[in-house]
């Protein structure tokens, strides 16, 4: 049904893909997992059409699809249908599901008695009331979200679906909820499913085949119990590690690299604190926290007292913590040093020990990209925030990119042993929040949550300034976001 034929892509001179080949049948559910920057998502924007290749070719439903364009994808779109990871972009806000799912219908031909009827139809098939059709994106969940975007998908019997990260946003009890769902759909509709993750262990549940993809090559395929408990390869022996799954062992792991990253950290918040980016950071923080006096805040990944140390300035209430006990006790001796009061706690900033409702603002930089389960962190500074209380988050995406010491003179790197540098990298590409296409993902869940949310692409020129002090060229994000 499908057959992908020695596919190559390059962009530039970044070769991406270098002769990708595997076959789908039909009703056959086939997983592709690798981590962030193996070639996934360019695989699936090749498969789909939305970029051209530069080498190979594409069979689809027995016609030649690599060079298709304009008229011709109409009838491959018919067949092949996508379900992405955050459903809730792909669909009108201001429209009702039913006009939503009623779209596709009426684009194929669908007479209009009918598609009150097969939206119903779709609904119940996907585990939703019909009177799910009434209602507007904002009122559902996530979970519930994806399951009208796999009805919407449905909708026009297609041939293959095609699942990009479809569960990597949801909990994980709804992920369990949708692989089933999807699965149970590819048998009981014979539709065939291309279902592309960065996490192995969810594949057993959806899939039937398995290709591990590393580099931009295929470095193992096969049934997948045979690649889940007997993996051939080095690179599938580490997707499989418990260092990957397992959060507790990641989280000790990040606790060490910035143990061992304290004192160079330090180093350049110093130079930070005694410079001209303070009182830039300051003003930025400033014009968008609450215009009242004795604010109780929450510092959450504190690291050596950076924010802690402005905003006690403004007689502030402040409570730091950090994951590292080491950043914890360069964080005291700065604020020592700088003569503020704040209290500091070694605390994990996805376990919060504090009670509902307790602070006025959470602030945080450069955290969540080093956070291996962001929704729980972002789930507990919701719930410690009072009603109307403020997020403030500023942080990089880092996802795609390599740490690297070769030509670089960012202070934040410097110092660094090369093995420090090793293990922020395989940290980094551990993380799921490393395939998230960033802030954008982060604004879509905090919204989920209950925040009203407001960003900024990128704010590095407003607060990068000091010639003494030098970043990575990554813009840095900002989110504010007001807990409703």
């Amino acid at each position: 049904m499908l057959e992908v034929k020695n596919l190559k892509k390059s962009f530039g001179e970044k070769k991406v893909l270098d002769d990708i080949s595997f076959s789908l049948k039909e009703g056959e559910c086939l997983g592709i997992v690798g981590q962030s920057g193996c070639g996934k998502s360019t695989l699936v924007r090749l498969i789909s059409r939305f970029i051209d290749v530069d080498d190979g070719q594409i069979l689809f439903c027995g016609d030649d699809i690599t060079s298709a364009k304009g008229k011709e994808l109409k009838k491959v779109y018919k067949n092949m249908q996508m379900i992405f990871q955050m459903p809730e972009n792909s669909f009108n806000p201001r429209k009702k599901f039913g006009w939503s799912i009623a779209e596709p219908l009426k684009n194929n031909g669908w007479r209009k008695d009918s598609i009150k009827e097969r939206i119903s139809e779709l609904l119940l098939k996907v585990g939703l009331s019909p009177d799910y059709a009434e209602r507007y994106p904002h009122e559902v969940s996530g979970g519930e979200c994806q399951r009208i975007a796999i009805a919407r998908a449905i909708s026009i019997n297609p041939k293959l679906l095609i699942c990009d990260e479809a569960t990597s946003a949801l909990d994980v009890t709804v992920q369990g909820q949708i692989t089933q769902l999807i699965r149970r759909l590819c048998k009981t509709e014979n539709i065939a499913c291309l279902f592309i993750t960065h996490d192995l262990s969810i594949l057993p549940k959806i899939s039937d085949r398995v290709i591990v993809m590393y580099g931009g090559k295929i470095v193992e395929e096969g049934p997948v119990n045979d690649i889940i408990n007997a993996p051939k390869s080095i690179y599938t022996r580490k997707l499989m590690s418990a260092d990957f799954f397992n959060n507790e062992n990641l989280n000790s792991r990040i606790e060490s690299y910035w143990d061992k990253r304290s004192s160079d950290f330090n180093r350049v918040r110093h130079l930070e604190l005694n410079g001209i980016d303070s009182s830039l950071w300051l003003k930025i923080i400033k014009e968008h926290l609450p215009q009242k006096e004795n604010l109780n805040i929450l510092d959450v990944g504190t690291g050596t007292g950076f924010f802690a140390i402005l905003l006690s300035k403004l007689d502030h209430k402040i409570t730091a913590i950090d994951i590292s006990s080491k950043m914890i006790e360069e964080a005291k001796k700065n604020a020592k040093e700088f003569n503020i009061s704040a209290e500091f706690k070694k605390m994990n900033a996805q376990n919060l020990d504090f009670k509902d409702c307790t602070f006025d603002v959470v602030i945080a930089r450069n955290l969540t990209w080093t956070l291996p389960d962001v929704m729980k962190a972002y789930k507990e500074w919701y719930r410690v925030l009072k009603v109307g209380g403020l997020l403030l988050n500023f942080d990089s995406d880092y996802g795609e990119m390599t740490f690297s010491k070769k030509g670089d003179t960012a202070n934040v790197h410097s110092n660094i042993a090369d093995e420090l540098f090793i293990e922020c990298n395989n940290i980094k590409d551990n993380l799921r929040i490393s395939s998230h296409r960033r802030p954008y993902w982060d604004i879509e869940f905090l919204k989920t949550l209950g925040f009203d949310v407001k960003f900024d692409e990128d704010i590095s020129s407003l607060v990068h300034k000091d010639e003494n002090c030098h970043y990575d060229s990554v813009p840095l994000f900002a989110i504010y976001g007001m807990k409703k």
